[in-house]
């Protein structure tokens, strides 16, 4: 016989204790994704036996985990922490549900900023910019988690599950790039921007940040010899999607400082002649850190 995935609800304090599960929702989905923010939705009736949980104000704060079980005992996977942001509801609603939104506890992220000036260059094509010159995705990251951490930021209460030599699966950082932050840069958009450049891939495991370098082993396991699914015997039918109109044959390159050059690739079907595209590159102004970000998102 099968075994059944079972799925609940576990409160905590912000960046604290656990409060206890929440055993008696109306409803609620979850999304848990890849290199990117998730999202809760919880319908939760404030007549119910355990809604002490939820109340308080927003301001207060109330973390959310999502816990799965094949039947083994409960354990939360990652992306699964959520930080809840916003609640609403109906004043005459006699069953007085309330709907609580959140966002992954990734998100946070976005409220850490580079905002440190005394690292901004003075002088230069890059003048009023804070530089890592050679740097890995595991030293651009801890650096300014680091430094917002210091200020009582939202990093105050995140782990980091690498360092500046090695990503979460101990291996060391493969990429180097040398980029250019503005002030006032969210550490939520400059690491989507090293994923988007190849450099790494991430993901949160309660409160703790993991990244690897981009294409990790650790995150794809190899298990084409251990397990095979044949059409018509282990699936009765499989969806499937193509299509070819993001191809480019060359590719016009834009970066800061009068930054610009022209990316060709040759290997680019050309049915209805040579597709061209142009990418915007802020905050760099390298053209190999350029380059190898083009060749991440165009190889």
């Amino acid at each position: 016989m099968g075994k059944s995935l079972h799925a609940r609800l576990v409160a905590y304090r912000p960046f604290g204790a656990r409060i206890g599960v929440l055993a008696e929702p109306v409803s609620f989905s979850a999304s848990m994704l890849h290199d990117d923010d998730g999202a809760i939705s919880i319908e939760y009736s404030m007549l119910s036996g355990d809604a002490q949980a939820f109340d308080r104000e927003l301001t207060d704060g109330i973390e959310v985990a999502v816990e799965v079980s094949d039947g083994t005992g409960y354990r939360e996977p990652d992306n699964a922490r959520y930080v809840i942001t916003g609640r609403s509801g109906k004043t005459d609603d006699r069953t007085k549900t309330v709907t609580y939104s959140g966002q992954s506890i990734s998100w946070l992220l976005s409220k850490a900023e580079n905002n440190d000036s005394s690292h901004l260059l003075t002088d230069g094509d890059n003048k009023g910019k804070r530089p890592f010159y050679s740097s890995n995705p595991g030293t651009i990251l801890k650096t300014l988690l680091d430094e917002n951490k210091a200020r009582g930021g939202a990093a105050t209460g995140l782990t980091l599950g690498f360092d500046t030599a090695r990503d979460s699966n101990g291996d060391a950082w493969n990429r180097k790039y040398t980029l250019y932050y503005s002030l006032g840069t969210d550490l939520q958009t400059i690491l989507s921007s090293l994923v988007n450049g190849g450099g790494c891939d991430w993901r949160t495991s309660g409160r703790t940040l993991k990244m690897w370098n981009a294409d990790s082993t650790a995150l794809s396991r190899d298990l084409s010899k251990q397990v095979v699914l044949q059409l018509a015997r282990d699936i009765s039918e499989a969806p499937f999607e193509e299509s070819i109109a993001d191809l480019a044959s060359t590719i016009l390159v834009e970066g800061d400082n009068n930054l610009l050059f022209r990316m060709d690739n040759p290997a680019a079907p050309t049915p209805w002649g040579k597709w061209e595209s142009y990418s915007s590159q802020g905050g760099v102004s390298d053209k190999d850190t350029a380059q190898a970000f083009m060749q991440f998102s165009h190889g």
